[in-house]
């Protein structure tokens, strides 16, 4: 993905300024846990590049593989149009590609690798077709709107008794007809979700950036992401939307045949269940042994989840991430350990304190429910177990649907049987299962409470102090593990959050004898009853460095780059009393929002927002808007797919 800078002034070169102190406490900020919910939702199902695309497998029917196919390759199946909008130009490149490779047809991962694009390849199959559709079939078509385009093809192949349909946007305007593919009633391996369009943006990934999901671009790109977020091989929008949008998740493989239920195959299942129930018990420990470790000194502070939204997306999040790594099965077992989730909200709900228990107590409720998870799983064993006894009985339980609220795929329990020996018989797949759970649940436990307990802070060069942002000498002596950013980060406990960036890209870079750099740092939200300043034990529990080298006393494992690209409300410190708050997925129903102010609130205007059906607004002709960019440097970006024509 890149950025489009929308509406906004460049960045002014100013001299340094006066030593500026930190505000002492950061300004109040709502952190609804749809906030959070969403972030760690997007952090917990890591987008996949395509080296980790399952891999094929002897069993089942192989329906779609990852290809990155060089551009200068796919120029050759380009229109020679690029006057059409660049959605339809990159489905064009795609299809016409995949038609002369043999294949019937192909999608965009929207992803631009080094000098090559990703496509997801349609295998041939009896029930993928090519049909020819006449205009008349398709009211009000427009083909300037791509998204009304791809819309109206998937009702028109609905209402012809196929499961979905996908345009190859060829458009024929003198015969009046367009082509589309096609999905029969038979075809493997397809389901339908809903995405809140928050868990859309969240995927992009990208802060202090607006968002507009109405672009066909980065619309597919965000459900290409959320689908194999979920454990899918591929996703594309049913372009239906309000507050959520439907995507159809395309599986590697289909698997319409449910395995007999002999002796050997539920033997198989029942390990297959006995290990999974392990596994999450000893994951979930462990990884909340170590998140204790890290906020053992806010065991006391008030933990906002009353729908219990970010505590299941931190667990089953991560369950759905690590099984998903598990050959052929691990989209099975992701859909019958998300059939848990009602049973594991009521027992964190039980074990609670209300609507804001304390964080000692939230780890409480986090292990109610992964031991309710694991229960769950140890009650399909048993019930297999005991169906042995009857054949009748066997036959029910082994062919019972399990459909998952959290991934949307629907599986049968015999389906656990297609899994290969090694992971029936063997300890190396569940060892790295749970080494992946405890990596993930650990990471989305951290985004959650560092979430709920601090925001960013963000000061330019042009905002700051001068013996701050102004360093005397070359990037590399600035930047050293010895040099004098990383000697002023050590100078104080209150100052171990802080990290600089941007040295050799705008906004920062060498001005003649000096560098400068972009701050952040961590401050603790108004309401809460925690110190200004993440203190010394949490920085060193929590980062792995300080930022430039140095790993003496820190354990964590996030590196502050990283940290500093979360959703987190973030203050923007300009000049004077100027700033420029973000905050994501608020109260007002808002995904995202960019809110300048004068800080004393005599001017307090949003300059630009996302809402929550995924609209962006823009308020940069606003003269206050206009004079704080200027002022401050401030800006209001909008994503955009960094697809572009040949």
């Amino acid at each position: 993905m890149t950025n489009a800078h929308v509406g906004s002034s460049a960045l002014v070169e100013t001299s340094p300024t006066a030593p500026k102190p930190k505000p002492t406490a950061a300004p109040s900020l709502p952190i609804p846990s749809k906030r959070v919910s969403a972030m760690t939702a997007a952090l917990t199902r890591t987008y996949r590049p395509p080296t980790a695309v399952p891999p094929m497998l002897p069993t089942g029917v192989p329906l779609l593989q990852w290809q990155d196919v060089p551009t200068s390759t796919l120029q050759a199946f380009a229109p020679g149009d690029t006057a059409i909008p660049i959605s339809q130009y990159v489905m064009l490149t795609v299809m016409r590609w995949a038609r002369g490779q043999g294949y019937p047809g192909a999608i965009p991962t929207w992803e631009l690798g080094d000098g090559a694009w990703g496509v997801i390849v349609f295998e041939n199959n009896v029930d993928l077709t090519a049909v020819t559709i006449p205009i008349s079939a398709l009211p009000s078509f427009n083909s300037a709107d791509i998204a009304g385009w791809a819309q109206l093809v998937m009702t028109w192949a609905q209402e012809q008794g196929y499961q979905a349909g996908i345009p190859t946007f060829e458009f024929d305007s003198t015969q009046m007809i367009v082509t589309a593919l096609v999905f029969g009633k038979a075809y493997p391996g397809i389901s339908f979700y809903d995405a809140p369009n928050a868990e859309l943006f969240a995927s992009l990934g990208q802060p202090r950036m607006l968002c507009d999901l109405t672009d066909p671009a980065v619309w597919a790109n965000a459900a290409m992401r959320v689908a194999m977020n979920q454990g899918y091989g591929a996703g594309w929008p049913t372009w239906q939307w309000t507050t959520s949008r439907g995507l159809i998740g395309f599986s590697v493989r289909g698997y319409s045949t449910l395995p007999q239920a002999n002796a050997a195959s539920v033997d198989k299942v029942l390990r297959i269940l006995k290990e999974t129930g392990t596994t999450i018990d000893n994951a979930t420990s462990t990884a909340l042994s170590i998140f204790g470790g890290v906020w053992s000194t806010f065991s006391q502070q008030p933990i906002s989840d009353p729908g219990l939204e970010i505590l299941t997306d931190c667990l089953f999040g991560a369950f759905v991430a690590a099984v998903n790594m598990i050959p052929v099965v691990g989209g099975a077992i992701a859909s019958l350990i998300g059939t848990a989730v009602t049973v594991a909200q009521q027992a964190a709900a039980s074990s609670g304190n209300g609507n804001t228990p304390t964080l000692l107590q939230y780890e409480s409720m986090i292990l109610a429910a992964s031991q309710a998870t694991k229960l769950y799983v140890s009650q399909v064993h048993d019930n297999l177990l005991n169906a042995r006894k009857n054949h009748d009985t066997l036959e029910q339980v082994w062919a019972a649907p399990y459909a998952s609220p959290v991934t949307g795929q629907t599986m049968q329990l015999g389906m656990l049987a297609l899994a290969p020996n090694d992971v029936a018989n063997g300890m190396t797949y569940w060892t790295q299962l749970e080494t992946q759970i405890i990596a993930t649940l650990t990471l989305n436990l951290e985004v959650a409470m560092t979430s709920q307990l601090y925001v960013i802070e963000r000061r330019t060069y042009q905002n700051a102090p001068a013996l701050k942002q102004w360093w005397f000498g070359s990037i590399a002596e600035v930047t050293a593990p010895n040099g004098k950013i990383a000697q002023y980060i050590a100078s104080g406990s209150d100052e171990l959050s802080v990290w600089f960036t941007d040295f050799a890209s705008y906004p920062g870079h060498a001005r003649g004898e000096y560098v400068t750099a972009t701050e952040y740092w961590l401050q603790a939200v108004g309401n809460s009853i925690i110190p200004g300043y993440p203190p010394a034990a949490l920085c060193y529990a929590l980062f792995s460095s300080d930022g430039f080298g140095n790993t003496t006393g820190y354990t964590g494992t996030v590196p502050k780059s990283s940290l500093y690209s979360w959703l987190m409300s973030t203050n923007e410190i300009g000049a004077g009393n100027e700033t420029q708050a973000w905050t994501y997925f608020g109260s007002n129903g808002n995904i995202v929002e960019a809110v300048v102010s004068d800080n004393g609130g005599a001017i307090n205007i949003v300059a630009g927002s996302t809402d929550a059906y995924g609209r962006v607004t823009l308020n940069t002709s606003n003269p206050y808007v206009q004079e704080f960019d200027v002022d401050s440097g401030f800006e209001q970006l909008v994503i955009v797919n960094g697809l572009t024509y040949f």
